[in-house]
């Protein structure tokens, strides 16, 4: 059963372009909050049609929910506010603010686009957007804690159990059923809740353009590690573990975890990935060995095991827990990001999606059942 949260209306609030932040907050300078310092503010005109663009404003949206739960941490005032800016520069005005039911953190926002500007082509743009946020960097214990507790929820299979999955799924149904035109998008956590909704959406006939950036496939991250300068070391590894997904999946039999996939196909969701990025770069290595499998025999065995993980398989039929495999899907569009990353909290980060010298390069995948 879906939740149905009480609706938590945006605020309607103006910006002061003559505040200058000062401080620092849960880690993050307020200066990196600020729009008019760390935005894209290059972007004068958006044209929906164009990828860059497109990927450019939705980060921004993102970010703009990140900074959003930070103005609710600080109890900035109406002046202060830092989070509209990355809103309302392209024209998109916060409708509904969704928070967390257990600690009112704020975890999403809707978003609506004003199509009455002439710096933008609405071709092909959405009505509206839902947004939501990853793992926050602050000092309250409470809020690390959940983020945490949500994260290890993924890994297990379980986030769509969890309340603010709920809140969310509940959110994106009733804003879907107002209108055909709704998109979703999220970054790391809130890009495996974004996954989540859409797949269910999916399910249910409705495919709704959907947008991840840095999603987690958490159970590919340490094989990744271990592995990322050795290739035979991790083909080894790989292969070892399609043999054992395989047989307990054969098992245990998952076959309806399979038809779900299946129905899945034409659902082409986009994600935006960082090779140096060990939390989300797994994606990349589940679709390429996809191609890679060659013999007849082999092919079989991956495309059992493209459909299950260990951990989701022996929570279900073990431990009787109902466990969803959320990062696993049967197509996707993926832009990957071609530019060195000094380390994972950049490789990680929101910012590399709206640099205006990103160099990417683009692959679609398409399963074929």
């Amino acid at each position: 059963m879906v939740l149905s949260p009480v609706l938590n209306i945006g605020y309607n609030l103006q910006y002061n372009l003559n505040y200058k932040p000062i401080f620092r907050t849960g880690g993050v300078s307020a200066e990196k909050q600020d729009f008019n310092v760390s935005g894209p503010t290059y972007l004068k005109s958006v044209d929906w049609n164009n990828a860059s663009h497109r990927r450019c404003v939705l980060a921004s949206l993102i970010q703009g929910v990140y900074v959003h739960e930070h103005d609710r941490r600080e109890k900035r005032t109406k002046t202060q506010c830092l989070a509209l800016p990355w809103w309302h520069f392209f024209h998109f005005h916060l409708i509904e603010t969704l928070f967390d039911t257990s600690d009112r953190s704020v975890f999403g926002a809707v978003l609506e686009l004003t199509s009455n500007s002439v710096n933008i082509n609405v071709i092909n743009s959405p009505k509206y957007v839902i947004a939501f946020r990853g793992f926050v960097n602050a000092n309250l214990a409470s809020s690390i804690y959940k983020d945490t507790l949500l994260c290890l929820r993924y890994y297990f299979g379980t986030l769509h159990n969890s309340t603010r999955f709920r809140h969310a799924l509940g959110r994106v149904q009733h804003w879907a059923g107002r209108s055909p035109n709704v998109w979703l998008t999220g970054h790391s956590l809130g890009a495996a809740i974004s996954l989540l909704a859409g797949k269910d959406m999916a399910l249910s006939g409705c495919r709704l353009p959907t947008y991840l950036f840095n999603p987690p496939f958490l159970s590919a991250m340490l094989d990744t590690t271990i592995t990322s300068n050795s290739p035979i070391l991790y083909r080894g590894i790989h292969i070892a573990s399609l043999v054992a997904k395989a047989g307990v999946s054969i098992y245990l039999r998952g076959s309806e975890k399979e038809d779900r996939f299946s129905a899945l196909y034409d659902w082409v969701p986009c994600l935006f990935l960082n090779p140096g990025d060990t939390i989300c770069r797994g994606y990349i290595g589940y679709f390429e060995q996809r191609l890679k499998m060659k013999w007849p025999c082999a092919k079989a065995l991956e495309d059992v095991a493209t459909k299950h993980t260990l951990e989701s398989l022996i929570m279900s039929n073990v431990f009787d827990i109902n466990s969803e495999p959320g990062h696993l899907i049967p197509s996707a569009e993926l832009i990957i990001n071609q530019a060195h990353s000094p380390c994972l909290k950049v490789a990680h980060g929101i910012k590399q999606w709206w640099d205006p010298t990103l160099l990417y390069h683009p692959v679609i995948y398409r399963y074929r059942g």
